[in-house]
């Protein structure tokens, strides 16, 4: 099956003009995103040890990631693009809504958003080289095959893990269709057709990217912003597209510790329960730190 027949829905040229306006947010962001689809197929391999061929395919895919993280990485050196946070678009989290949580139809519907997003990858790179020029149009002329791959690969290891995956590719399809083209109010490598044109969230209001740095007067939501209109660190910031899926590392902001087995935790560092964990896995949280947890761990354990 091509990458093409994969999605059900064409990017908006809309998106595409302003990706060439805004190619700076664009960089960034997809700097993002590989280093999210590294930590995608480590988290596959910590969900499902026993897989073997599975782990295997993915360790390999999760070192492919990285390079290509290193590659987006010296563009934004070489062009003098100067780091700022993003906050990830809605695309990831309205795929998260649509998976199921029993096995072994879970790990189908993992490997089938993992081919999705690296077919709809693979069609903004198509559509980002004739219009970005030198340097950025070779460079993602030289990253789109390598997308169509990740997403073919994604499709194989869900065909061999159930009955039924080319019906629920076709339902999980339709959701990112929707969340490829509807119209959306951020500008992300994966957001949706801008709203009024331009789109996305400016700085001070100039649309260039990013929540606006000129928005006054911040409401306080209980456990998301300080008294000040400051953000409160998440517990785990740029989370893989779907790593936020695997119960290990669903950890919800707290401001009190909580017992540590009460949330079947992992040690972030190893992977293991507190009861195998080598390390010092638990101790109370410090007033600094944001383990969401209320724990901290060991950073080898």
């Amino acid at each position: 099956m091509s990458v093409a027949v994969v999605l059900q829905s064409t990017t908006d040229p809309r998106w595409f003009r302003l990706a060439v306006e805004r190619w700076q947010e664009l960089l960034l962001d997809h700097a993002n995103c590989e280093k999210k689809a590294a930590s995608t197929a480590l988290a596959l391999m910590f969900s499902y040890p026993e897989d073997f061929e599975l782990a295997d395919r993915m360790s390999r895919l999760a070192r492919e990631e990285l390079r290509h993280f290193e590659l987006v990485q010296q563009q934004l050196t070489a062009l003098q693009v100067p780091f700022r946070r993003l906050s990830p678009s809605r695309y990831a989290e309205g795929l998260r809504k649509a998976l199921r949580r029993t096995e072994s139809e879970r790990r189908m519907d993992l490997l089938l958003i993992g081919a999705l997003i690296e077919a709809r990858s693979h069609e903004r790179f198509i559509g980002l080289i004739p219009l970005l020029g030198e340097p950025l149009g070779p460079f993602y002329a030289s990253l789109a095959a390598a997308e169509a791959r990740h997403a073919g690969l994604y499709l194989r290891l869900a065909d061999k893990r159930g009955d039924g995956a080319r019906e629920r590719l076709q339902q999980l399809a339709a959701v990112e269709a929707e969340l490829a083209v509807a119209p959306d109010a951020e500008f992300r490598f994966h957001s949706g057709t801008p709203e009024g044109g331009k789109g996305g969230r400016g700085e001070g209001g100039k649309g260039e990217g990013g929540r606006g740095k000129g928005r006054k007067g911040r409401k306080d939501r209980k456990g998301g912003r300080t008294g000040r209109g400051e953000e409160v660190p998440s517990a785990l910031p740029d989370l893989p597209p779907f790593l936020s899926f695997l119960p290990f590392l669903t950890f919800p902001v707290s401001a009190a510790p909580r017992h540590h087995r009460a949330t079947r935790a992992r040690c972030l560092a190893c992977a293991s329960r507190p009861a195998r964990c080598g390390g010092p896995a638990c101790r109370p949280r410090r007033a600094n730190e944001s383990l969401g947890d209320g724990y901290a761990h060991a950073p080898a354990c």
